[in-house]
C-alpha cells in the first residue's frame, strides 16, 4: 500500500497536478511511515531512498526543479509494474490428417 501511495504521489507531481510544497509535505509523511515501520518491505525502503537523494539536492538548491522531475522519473521507473495487453490466441493441437466429421480439434486459448 505504501509503495502504491508513493508511486501515485510521484506520478501526480510529474504530471504537475501538485506543486513542490504539496509533494514535499505528502512525501515527508509517507517517508516517515516507511522509516518507522518494522514491516515495510525492502522494495519500499529502496523506493524511498531512490527519491530522497535527488529531493534533498532540490531542497538544498543543488538541483533545479526540471532536473528533479527527470531524476524522480528515473528513480521510480524500476518500481513501476508494467501491464502487458495481448490478444488471445488459438492453437490447434493434434489435428489428425483424417478425422470423422464429429471429431473436433483440441483448441487452447491463451489469455494474457
Amino acid at each position: 500500500m505504501l509503495k502504491e501511495n508513493i508511486l501515485a504521489l510521484a506520478q501526480r507531481y510529474l504530471e504537475q497536478e501538485i506543486d513542490r510544497s504539496g509533494f514535499a509535505e505528502q512525501f515527508a509523511s509517507l517517508y516517515h511511515q516507511v522509516r518507522n515501520s518494522r514491516h515495510a518491505p525492502l522494495e519500499v525502503r529502496s523506493l524511498c531512498s531512490s527519491i530522497m537523494l535527488p529531493f534533498a539536492e532540490l531542497s538544498r538548491g543543488h538541483r533545479d526543479e526540471v532536473s528533479f522531475r527527470q531524476e524522480l522519473a528515473n528513480a521510480i521507473l524500476p518500481f513501476v509494474q508494467w501491464r502487458v495487453y495481448a490478444k488471445p490466441i488459438e492453437i490447434e493441437i493434434g489435428t489428425p490428417r483424417y478425422r470423422a466429421s464429429s471429431e473436433k480439434p483440441v483448441v487452447i486459448r491463451a489469455v494474457a
